[in-house]
């Protein structure tokens, strides 16, 4: 589906006035456009999911990966424009950031408003080589505790005392909850399975202890053909996960499996697969669950399993920086990697190309091995000759 410019693209700059300002509003505006299409990509998972539209499953996944570059390159060009002279001065991009950050003190998006202010930054930095680090400053300072405690949060709460309350009927009304339009297969003989399969696994997690809810996630995550019901069982400090998995054969909907221990969870939460489409309006309250039931897996995985790339990419490297201050080991050039002296950009499609001068590739590839390759998060690698390489 080919993406609309926004309006912020579009506008031209004017020849005078506050510059600051005007640089500050055609990164909001697309930062407000990238977040609305996300969520509208986003919210049309279920209905794929019903209507079996298994093509475009992989149309959206493939669409919403590219939409935060995409929003990138409509206002490099205007942004360049606007700044002109002054696009690489560190002192007008403060004051951009100050008008830019006026607008979301206090609001629940703030983190993610500002990590897109650095990656545009970071885009119109891309040529000067200069290292553009994210600084989580004034705007998430202003983020009150009653905004990251998530008052609405997206959680729905279902009684239950003992593991044997687990019953079918339960298992059904979880179901149900998340309103699929399609039909089911058989969800009684389903939800009878499914409640008998978790009893006994939940009865091994919590012993004799009592419960005390299950909470599940309001809106279902999607990856390809599957549709996963996210939930936890609490009993005081103690959570246990609660995932049903359905499909959706031509038969209709079915429950094809149950997940209640977290070392299954690095099944679904993994690098390796792609992102989940889940409705993330009250985000913090997702990932706030996410982690409580997995919580061995590193949090920049979660972050990604919901489409928070960049997010997760920053996470990563708050992650690498604190085990490195804490344990003082040192990075080491893995064997068969390329050495290289020098780097230099050019644009080449919407990726970066760095040529290396003077380097030692072991892995380089002739011409006649031109090709392209990719992963889960939307990073490719292209190359085309013994001496050229693109990263995005």
């Amino acid at each position: 589906m080919e993406k609309m410019e926004h309006s912020a693209a579009r506008e031209a700059p004017k020849a005078a006035g506050d510059t600051p300002g005007e640089a500050a509003g055609i990164v909001r505006r697309s930062f407000e456009a990238y977040s609305a299409e996300f969520l509208a990509i986003t919210g049309r998972a279920q209905s794929r999911f019903e209507k079996r539209e298994w093509n475009a499953v992989l149309s959206d996944a493939e669409e919403r990966i590219d939409l935060y570059h995409h929003y990138l390159d409509l206002i490099e060009s205007p942004m360049r424009a606007l700044l002109a002279g002054q696009v690489h001065d560190y002192g007008t991009w403060e004051r951009i950031k100050r008008e830019y950050c006026k607008v979301y003190l206090d609001t629940y998006h703030a983190d993610l408003a500002l990590i897109f202010f650095y990656s545009v930054m970071r885009r119109l930095y891309l040529e000067t080589g200069d290292s553009i680090e994210y600084s989580d400053d004034e705007i998430r300072r202003s983020v009150k505790a009653k905004i990251a405690q998530d008052p609405n949060r997206p959680i729905r709460n279902y009684p239950a005392d003992w593991p044997k309350d687990v019953t079918p009927e339960l298992v059904r009304r979880i179901v149900d909850d998340f309103g699929f339009q399609s039909g089911f297969r058989n969800i009684g003989e389903d939800a009878k399975l499914a409640a008998e399969m978790l009893r006994p696994e939940l009865g091994k997690s919590l012993g004799q202890r009592r419960i005390d809810r299950i909470e599940m996630i309001e809106s279902a995550f999607f990856r390809n053909k599957a549709a996963y019901l996210v939930g936890r069982v609490v009993s005081g400090t103690v959570i246990v996960p609660l995932i049903l998995i359905l499909l959706n054969p031509p038969e209709g909907i079915v429950i094809d499996g149950v997940l209640s221990e977290e070392a299954g969870l690095s099944n679904i939460f993994s690098s390796a697969r792609s992102n989940f489409h889940t409705n993330i309006s009250a985000y913090r309250g997702v990932l706030e669950f996410l982690e409580s039931i997995a919580p061995a897996r590193p949090k920049a995985y979660i972050y990604t399993s919901i489409g928070f790339i960049h997010p997760g990419k920053l996470q990563l490297v708050h992650e690498l920086r604190n085990h490195i201050a804490q344990t003082q080991e040192k990075f080491d050039v893995a064997k068969g990697a390329c050495r290289a002296r020098s780097w230099s950009y050019s644009p080449f499609r919407r990726s970066t190309m760095f040529s290396r001068s003077s380097a030692m590739c072991p892995r380089r590839k002739p011409f006649a091995d031109a090709g392209t390759s990719s992963d889960n998060t939307g990073v490719s690698i292209a190359w085309t000759g013994w001496d050229e390489c693109w990263i995005s």
